[in-house]
Protein backbone atom coordinates (compact mmCIF):
# COMPACT_ATOMS: atom_id res chain seq x y z
CA UNK A 1 0.00 0.00 0.00
CA UNK A 2 2.65 2.27 0.99
CA UNK A 3 4.31 1.44 -2.16
CA UNK A 4 0.85 2.59 -4.50
CA UNK A 5 0.87 6.00 -2.32
CA UNK A 6 4.77 6.36 -3.33
CA UNK A 7 3.72 6.15 -6.93
CA UNK A 8 0.89 8.51 -7.29
CA UNK A 9 2.80 10.89 -5.53
CA UNK A 10 5.46 10.70 -8.15
CA UNK A 11 3.26 10.50 -10.87
CA UNK A 12 1.09 13.95 -9.96
CA UNK A 13 4.42 15.20 -8.85
CA UNK A 14 5.28 14.55 -12.50
CA UNK A 15 1.72 15.75 -13.55
CA UNK A 16 2.49 19.16 -12.33
CA UNK A 17 5.92 19.77 -12.99
CA UNK A 18 6.64 19.00 -16.11
CA UNK A 19 4.21 21.62 -17.69
CA UNK A 20 5.36 24.23 -15.85
CA UNK A 21 8.85 23.24 -16.43
CA UNK A 22 7.74 22.94 -20.05
CA UNK A 23 6.18 26.90 -20.12
CA UNK A 24 9.56 28.13 -18.18
CA UNK A 25 11.65 26.77 -21.03
CA UNK A 26 9.46 27.93 -23.46
CA UNK A 27 8.87 31.27 -22.19
CA UNK A 28 12.78 32.28 -21.37
CA UNK A 29 13.63 32.01 -25.47
CA UNK A 30 16.62 34.81 -24.79
CA UNK A 31 15.16 37.25 -27.13
CA UNK A 32 17.42 40.19 -26.46
CA UNK A 33 16.46 44.07 -26.98
CA UNK A 34 18.28 44.11 -30.66
CA UNK A 35 16.13 40.69 -31.71
CA UNK A 36 12.86 42.95 -29.81
CA UNK A 37 13.61 45.78 -32.33
CA UNK A 38 13.90 43.80 -35.17
CA UNK A 39 10.28 42.23 -34.52
CA UNK A 40 9.20 45.67 -33.79
CA UNK A 41 10.67 47.12 -37.08
CA UNK A 42 10.16 44.00 -39.02
CA UNK A 43 6.45 43.93 -37.97
CA UNK A 44 5.58 48.17 -38.18
CA UNK A 45 7.17 47.59 -42.42
CA UNK A 46 4.88 44.76 -42.90
CA UNK A 47 2.62 46.76 -41.62
CA UNK A 48 2.54 50.28 -41.98
CA UNK A 49 0.09 51.42 -43.99
CA UNK A 50 -3.00 49.37 -42.37
CA UNK A 51 -1.80 50.40 -39.44
CA UNK A 52 -2.12 54.02 -39.84
CA UNK A 53 -5.72 53.48 -40.33
CA UNK A 54 -6.34 51.87 -37.06
CA UNK A 55 -4.38 54.48 -35.18
CA UNK A 56 -5.99 57.55 -36.92
CA UNK A 57 -9.11 55.82 -35.95
CA UNK A 58 -7.82 55.63 -32.22
CA UNK A 59 -6.96 58.82 -31.87
CA UNK A 60 -9.92 60.54 -33.67
CA UNK A 61 -12.39 58.24 -31.28
CA UNK A 62 -9.93 58.25 -28.38
CA UNK A 63 -11.37 55.21 -27.60
CA UNK A 64 -9.34 53.48 -24.70
CA UNK A 65 -10.48 50.22 -25.91
CA UNK A 66 -8.15 47.25 -26.02
CA UNK A 67 -8.26 46.10 -29.79
CA UNK A 68 -6.26 43.10 -31.79
CA UNK A 69 -5.00 43.72 -35.26
CA UNK A 70 -3.45 40.95 -36.42
CA UNK A 71 -3.17 38.81 -33.20
CA UNK A 72 -1.31 42.14 -31.48
CA UNK A 73 -3.39 44.24 -28.93
CA UNK A 74 -3.51 48.20 -29.39
CA UNK A 75 -4.77 50.80 -27.56
CA UNK A 76 -5.07 54.64 -27.12
CA UNK A 77 -3.62 56.39 -23.98
CA UNK A 78 -2.22 59.77 -22.92
CA UNK A 79 1.20 59.72 -22.00
CA UNK A 80 2.41 63.30 -20.48
CA UNK A 81 -0.38 64.95 -22.10
CA UNK A 82 0.76 63.13 -25.43
CA UNK A 83 -1.94 61.13 -27.33
CA UNK A 84 -0.48 58.01 -28.29
CA UNK A 85 -1.40 53.83 -29.75
CA UNK A 86 0.73 51.46 -28.24
CA UNK A 87 0.67 48.21 -30.16
CA UNK A 88 1.54 45.40 -27.64
CA UNK A 89 4.46 43.06 -30.10
CA UNK A 90 5.54 40.37 -28.36
CA UNK A 91 6.97 39.17 -24.40
CA UNK A 92 9.27 36.63 -22.81
CA UNK A 93 9.76 35.29 -19.21
CA UNK A 94 7.47 34.29 -16.30
CA UNK A 95 8.21 36.70 -13.76
CA UNK A 96 9.67 39.96 -14.18
CA UNK A 97 10.45 39.37 -17.87
CA UNK A 98 10.99 41.23 -20.98
CA UNK A 99 7.65 43.49 -22.83
CA UNK A 100 8.55 45.33 -26.24
CA UNK A 101 5.93 47.63 -27.92
CA UNK A 102 5.30 49.84 -30.99
CA UNK A 103 4.34 53.24 -29.77
CA UNK A 104 2.99 55.59 -32.68
CA UNK A 105 2.83 59.57 -31.14
CA UNK A 106 1.85 62.46 -33.89
CA UNK A 107 4.26 64.53 -31.84
CA UNK A 108 7.82 64.38 -30.28
CA UNK A 109 6.97 61.61 -27.61
CA UNK A 110 10.80 61.58 -26.60
CA UNK A 111 11.43 65.74 -26.75
CA UNK A 112 14.15 65.92 -29.28
CA UNK A 113 15.72 63.09 -27.95
CA UNK A 114 16.13 59.56 -30.07
CA UNK A 115 16.66 57.46 -27.44
CA UNK A 116 15.54 57.17 -23.81
CA UNK A 117 17.41 54.70 -21.46
CA UNK A 118 15.93 54.48 -17.55
CA UNK A 119 17.63 52.31 -15.08
CA UNK A 120 15.48 51.93 -11.99
CA UNK A 121 19.16 51.10 -10.35
CA UNK A 122 20.44 53.90 -11.41
CA UNK A 123 17.71 56.31 -10.76
CA UNK A 124 16.85 55.42 -7.28
CA UNK A 125 19.60 53.09 -6.10
CA UNK A 126 17.53 50.18 -5.53
CA UNK A 127 15.22 48.48 -8.36
CA UNK A 128 16.62 46.45 -11.38
CA UNK A 129 13.96 47.59 -14.41
CA UNK A 130 14.76 48.95 -17.16
CA UNK A 131 12.95 50.92 -19.38
CA UNK A 132 14.24 51.98 -23.24
CA UNK A 133 12.08 53.74 -26.10
CA UNK A 134 13.91 54.96 -28.88
CA UNK A 135 12.60 56.15 -32.35
CA UNK A 136 12.58 54.06 -35.25
CA UNK A 137 11.02 56.70 -37.83
CA UNK A 138 8.78 59.68 -38.11
CA UNK A 139 6.21 58.92 -35.53
CA UNK A 140 7.16 55.67 -34.49
CA UNK A 141 9.01 54.34 -31.90
CA UNK A 142 10.22 50.87 -30.09
CA UNK A 143 9.20 50.53 -26.31
CA UNK A 144 10.97 48.23 -24.37
CA UNK A 145 10.56 47.45 -20.89
CA UNK A 146 12.78 44.44 -18.91
CA UNK A 147 11.11 43.86 -15.31
CA UNK A 148 14.43 41.91 -14.62
CA UNK A 149 17.05 43.70 -15.41
CA UNK A 150 19.12 41.46 -17.74
CA UNK A 151 19.10 44.36 -20.17
CA UNK A 152 23.02 45.28 -21.45
CA UNK A 153 22.71 48.91 -21.07
CA UNK A 154 26.46 49.52 -21.43
CA UNK A 155 27.58 46.97 -24.13
CA UNK A 156 26.49 49.23 -27.39
CA UNK A 157 23.34 47.39 -28.59
CA UNK A 158 21.70 50.25 -29.27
Amino acid sequence: MKKIMILYTVIILLIIVVPVLILFILSNNNCDYSDSKKEVTDFLNSNEDELIVIIKDAIDTKDKTVRTFKDKEYYYSVNDNKEIVTISINSQGMLGGHYWDLIYCECDYLNGKTIDIYDEHKETGKGNNIFIVEKIKDNWFFSYQDWDGKTNIKGGQF
